[in-house]
């Protein structure tokens, strides 16, 4: 999140895509928690296949 958080304050610095900030901000939400959700997947998915 911090990360994610200082790469948003650097397009703010550069001033490039506020207006795709405002489009694709609740997208990119939606996709980072899609990511975690898949992440956790793959570690019990892997856990399971593991043995």
């Amino acid at each position: 999140e911090v990360e994610g958080l200082s790469q948003v304050q650097a397009g703010f610095a550069r001033g490039e895509w506020l207006g795709e900030l405002v489009i694709l901000g609740p997208m990119r939400m939606r996709y980072l928690e899609a990511l975690s959700v898949a992440s956790s997947l793959s570690r019990v998915y892997t856990g399971q296949h593991a043995g």
